[in-house]
């Protein structure tokens, strides 16, 4: 239901989004949730989950602002994002975080790969870590303020990013389990 504004028109226009915002909401949760279990990873020591996690990570805070931006439709619109820190504006702090959050992923990967710097991995990660809820909740922040529940694909990519990060979770404790009696046994 759109509030009525001025002259019967709606305050806010409907957005128009189309499908790269489901992906960009699936790769940005998926991201974000890697981010965490990445950190969680390390602080237990789990060096190999904590690689592979931060990986997806980076990749996931790569190809989620590409998708934005191709959404919007023209760079600029997304870099005009980063001219001020606007608090009252979801978009605003969104791109922010995406932008933190997805520098602090990618310098944790590079040296995760490189086996580089592993000290300035460790700030990385624990920056990236951090940001992964805010990375993985914020658009809902901003659906609630546009009030854009119009379409079943948001619903959708955003479910399934849940569920994947919760199969990757269980088998990651299935596989540790495994381990571990192996090394008792």
């Amino acid at each position: 239901m759109t509030e009525a504004g001025y002259y019967g028109k709606p305050i806010i226009k409907p957005p128009v989004w189309k499908r790269e915002i489901a992906w960009y909401l699936f790769t940005g949760g998926l991201a974000g949730g890697s981010s965490v279990l990445a950190l969680a990873a390390r602080l237990s020591g789990n060096a190999r989950l904590a690689r592979s996690a931060t990986v997806l990570a980076a990749g996931g805070l790569t190809v989620s602002p590409a998708l934005l931006v191709k959404d919007l439709g023209r760079p600029e619109r997304f870099l005009n994002m980063f001219r001020v820190f606007k608090r009252s504006s979801p978009m605003n702090v969104g791109s922010w975080i995406l932008s933190v959050a997805g520098t602090a992923a990618g310098v944790a990967a590079a040296c995760e790969v490189t086996g580089r710097a592993p000290r300035t991995r460790t700030v990385a990660q624990v920056a990236a870590g951090l940001l992964g809820p805010p990375v993985a909740t914020y658009t809902g922040v901003l659906y609630i303020y546009l009030k854009a529940f119009h379409s079943s694909d948001f619903g959708t990519a955003a479910a399934a990013g849940v569920v994947l990060f919760v199969i990757i979770f269980l088998l990651t404790l299935v596989q540790r389990a495994t381990i571990g009696r192996a090394e008792v046994g």
